[in-house]
């Protein structure tokens, strides 16, 4: 992977999700851009239907946000019984801002620094991927502020709202409203 920009987010997502997909946003709200992965989590956890289609398909369980504990949601995760994680995150991989990615365990472990979590979003990759057997994603969506108590600018929240719709088109078998 890294998926970016050049490829649209929806063929992206197309490529990366398959299955039972649960959504963790990750992130702090106080530090402005930093809020981003929660936001998508409660916006798209506000257009999940409760009912389960039958039989195998492509749709999201359950959007989770995780805030900056993560690991701690990891039991509740498990319990879903996914095929994939997507973890939803703000990310600077040095795009503009509002910017996505598509990354795996792999393309962050080769970007020594790169994450400010604790623990580090490669680890928490990897722990996920053996607690729940699920291939695990990251989206990253490029900051611009992420300074305690700014606000979420401009063209992260467009990107965080056109990621919620992205995600509710790929979801299949009435896991969205539209």
């Amino acid at each position: 992977m890294p998926v970016c920009e050049e490829a649209p987010l929806a063929q992206a997502v197309r490529k990366a999700l398959r299955g039972r997909v649960v959504v963790v946003g990750i992130g702090n709200p106080g530090r402005g851009d930093d809020g981003a992965g929660p936001r998508v989590a409660r916006l798209l956890a506000r257009q999940l239907c409760p009912e389960a289609p039958e039989g195998p398909c492509d749709r999201i369980v359950a959007a989770i946000a995780a805030g900056t504990a993560p690991e701690a949601e990891a039991g509740r995760i498990a319990a879903l019984r996914p095929d994939c994680v997507l973890l939803v995150d703000a990310a600077d991989f040095g795009a503009p801002p509002g910017s996505s990615c598509l990354f795996d365990e792999e393309d962050l472990t080769c970007r020594l620094g790169w994450s400010a979590h604790r623990p580090p979003l490669a680890l928490l990759m990897r722990y996920l991927q053996e607690r729940t057997g699920a291939r695990v994603v990251l989206l990253g969506i490029q900051p611009q502020d992420v300074g305690w108590s700014a606000r979420m600018t401009p063209p992260v929240r467009a990107a965080s709202s056109a990621v919620v719709r992205c995600l509710c088109r790929w979801s299949e078998g009435g896991a969205c409203r539209a």
